[in-house]
């Protein structure tokens, strides 16, 4: 799904959708929702997301859980790689952002927010709460208005969030099913 919508938004397929999302987007914009939508940006930053992400290991390290800790490392750092190196393969332009922000210098596909989010809070909830449905919630809320807020922005396409997400998905998947591999060999 990721490769194809890669191959989808590369080929220049998905324009159509993107505006049409983008600009119905933007029809709902206030300043009240704006300022909302700057908060929920902030919190999905690579900055905030990392320092949290150092808080978390610290505490599971603490806690004496130390495979949980490098498995959180390890998530948030393989997404940071994969955030990179997509936007250098799919080299995909920022669209004009709204409200007179200064387009980000790097390309726009995956949307790295939309990607570090997905990863920190699932894995916050995976390793924290995996039982807790208040956790899983409060989880997708998060993820999703922090994509929806880099949409209704404009620094990023809703393809881009899309991608995001798929991206994410598949580096926990592949993270969860390496680790079920190995608990489940003889030793």
């Amino acid at each position: 799904m990721l490769a194809w919508l890669a191959a989808e938004v590369t080929a220049g397929h998905t324009a159509a959708l993107d505006a049409a999302v983008r600009n119905s987007v933007y029809s709902w914009a206030s300043p009240p929702l704006t300022v909302a939508m700057w908060f929920f940006t902030g919190v999905g930053s690579g900055l905030v997301l990392f320092l949290l992400a150092g808080a978390a290991v610290g505490v599971l390290q603490r806690r004496g859980e130390k495979r949980k800790a490098w498995t959180f490392a390890i998530a948030m750092t393989g997404a940071l790689l994969l955030e990179v190196s997509l936007k250098l393969v799919v080299h995909r332009e920022r669209p004009v952002p709204f409200f007179g922000i200064a387009p980000p210098e790097s390309y726009s596909f995956p949307s790295g927010h939309a990607l570090l989010s997905f990863t920190f809070f699932a894995m916050l909830a995976a390793l924290l709460a995996p039982r807790s449905a208040l956790a899983w919630i409060a989880a997708a809320f998060l993820i999703a208005m922090i994509g929806f807020s880099r949409i209704y922005l404009g620094v990023h396409y809703p393809t881009d969030v899309i991608g995001g997400y798929l991206t994410g998905l598949a580096w926990l998947s592949v993270l969860y099913f390496g680790d079920s591999s190995e608990r489940c060999r003889p030793r």
